[in-house]
């Protein structure tokens, strides 16, 4: 069975459309019936942008360059549907989907944005964010690019529709325009790719990494004989579309942590719970289904309650000795309090004026929180995280409750924040751009190792210190794009790592290298050079 996908990534941005049956459009190559279009999209990250945000209408796609005459609107995006493209940064998310793609072969899309919105960090500001006012240049018109090679989309064979898939790649760091002196001038080129996706037999279209969402519904049966049910996952905080996850028998189901660092305990699918904050890992198959071959089970949602999984990024609430950014820590080390940079939450509970995204919140930690790493493969040095692994510049995922603020106002005139208490809390995969330093650790395959990236993000640094080193360990796991290894990774080259970005207060041993105390540890699950 079909699954008809949109879906939405970061670095690059990525569209992947899909559909199955549907009505006719223009163009001057014609086959008989419909095939099936998938559309992911992503964006490739910008140093200190906390976020992005953006309402996405109007995808077209088109036979003829140029043409105003039949062009197919890739639903369901007939409506407005908002994407924080910098939280997406090297993932991918499902956007939307549509079932009525004509076959043909199809030269150019068009996509609108609107409603943008652009968040950065700046550490003279209280809270430490600025939102900058935003002018695109392409103004209300929908953006066009050329679809190269042209996106064939097949028609049915044996009367079993095929799956086509289109990229769109959204360079953030080349559409948003700076001064002389490096400052954002808020004027946004929207600089955007449209790609063909290949398909493989055996791998479709990719892996979706960290596919973030809540469940809605449980099917404990399939009628595909490959799946053993599956689940209607919500996504985009409600904007985005509802999809359905398939499961295998090989599928983790890691059941909510219930005490710190819990190995992956199982759970039987028919006791997965509904209302639910799950971060996926799957792939996207050549039939088109969502598979996941690993489901992180969080915490239950209660919007009644005002508990809700909050995502986003940590915030400075001082500086420590050596003068870079800090969180509020106990004299064991153990946080306490920090700031939160909310850049989703999940479910959305219709609270704006509560719990806005691009705002910060103030996280509460008591001793009695619980500590997870998600992606149990990406954890392949088998790091603990716990109170004193928080640090500024992770993304996390904190599960809680949140109080409104008081009416009145603090001793600096501001109203008082939103605070959250934090029942658990989940270090989420994330991406980092900097430059490679220095090789530490080589294998004899090429991708077994270590190396220091030095961060571009001020987060890292402070108003006394330059940015703190992140060493960065490989596996044999670890994907390489544009560089064939570590042996060709070279002095100053810029690089996107994908993985695990732990705080170790202590001294820590990974592929042979042992790092000072006090040091960021990123475990790549991907290392990409740019060009």
């Amino acid at each position: 069975m079909l699954r008809r996908i949109l879906a939405m990534s970061l670095v690059p941005l990525a569209t992947v459309a899909v559909s199955n049956c549907g009505s006719s459009s223009s163009g001057t190559t014609k086959t008989t019936g419909n095939g099936s279009v998938f559309a992911l999209v992503g964006d490739a990250p910008f140093c200190d942008v906390l976020a992005f945000r953006a309402a996405i209408t109007d995808l077209f796609i088109t036979e003829v360059a140029g043409s105003t005459v039949g062009p197919h609107i890739l639903n369901p995006l007939t409506s407005f549907i908002h994407v924080d493209f910098n939280q997406l940064r090297g993932f991918s998310t499902i956007l939307g989907i549509d079932s009525s793609v004509p076959a043909g072969t199809y030269v150019q899309g068009k996509l609108k944005l609107s409603e943008q919105e652009l968040v950065v960090f700046d550490p003279t500001q209280n809270p430490p964010i600025r939102v900058v006012g935003t002018t695109l240049t392409t103004g209300n018109k929908p953006i066009t690019v050329d679809i190269n090679p042209p996106l064939v989309v097949p028609p049915p064979i044996n009367g079993r529709n095929q799956v086509a898939a289109l990229k769109i790649d959204l360079d953030l760091a080349h559409s948003v325009e700076v001064d002389a002196r490096g400052q954002i001038t808020g004027t946004i080129n929207p600089i955007l790719l449209m790609t063909p996706v290949p398909s493989d037999p055996a791998t479709g279209f990719g892996e979706m990494d960290d596919v973030i969402g809540y469940i809605r519904q449980v099917d404990t049966s399939s009628s595909n004989p490959n799946f053993i049910g599956d689940f209607s996952l919500q996504l985009l905080s409600g904007s985005g579309p509802s999809i359905l996850t398939s499961l295998t028998s090989s599928t983790q189901l890691c059941a909510p942590a219930t005490v710190s660092n819990q190995i992956c305990s199982p759970v039987p699918l028919n006791q997965l719970p509904t209302d639910s904050v799950v971060e996926v890992d799957g792939n996207l198959d050549a039939q088109g289904n969502f598979v996941a071959s690993t489901v992180q089970i969080e915490n239950q949602a209660s919007v009644a309650q005002n508990k809700l999984g909050f995502i986003g990024y940590v915030l400075p609430t001082g500086t420590d000795a050596s003068g870079r950014f800090t969180v509020t820590k106990d004299p064991n080390g153990d946080v306490t309090q920090f700031n939160f940079f909310l850049a989703e939450e999940e479910p959305d509970p219709g609270l704006a004026s509560d719990v806005p995204p691009d705002s910060v919140v103030v996280v509460n930690v008591p001793s009695t929180a619980i500590y997870q790493s998600s992606s149990p493969s990406t954890n392949f040095a088998h790091l603990d995280f716990g109170p004193t692994a928080i640090a500024v510049g992770q993304e996390l995922v904190v599960h809680g409750a949140f109080t409104k603020p008081p009416s009145s106002v603090t001793a600096t005139g501001t109203l008082a924040p939103t605070t959250v208490a934090a029942d658990s809390i989940y270090l989420k995969p994330q991406t980092h751009e900097g430059a490679f330093v220095q090789l530490l650790a080589q294998g004899s395959d090429d991708r077994t190792g270590g190396f220091i990236l030095k961060p571009c993000a001020s987060l890292f640094a402070g108003p006394g210190a330059p940015p703190a080193p992140i060493y960065v360990f490989t596996s044999p796991l670890t994907s390489f794009l544009n560089v064939v290894g570590l042996s060709r990774l070279t002095p100053q080259a810029s690089l996107l790592v994908k993985g695990l970005l732990f705080y170790e207060a202590q001294p820590v041993a990974v592929n042979g290298v042992t790092t000072p105390p006090g040091s960021y540890v990123l475990l790549a699950r991907q290392v990409h050079q740019l060009p």
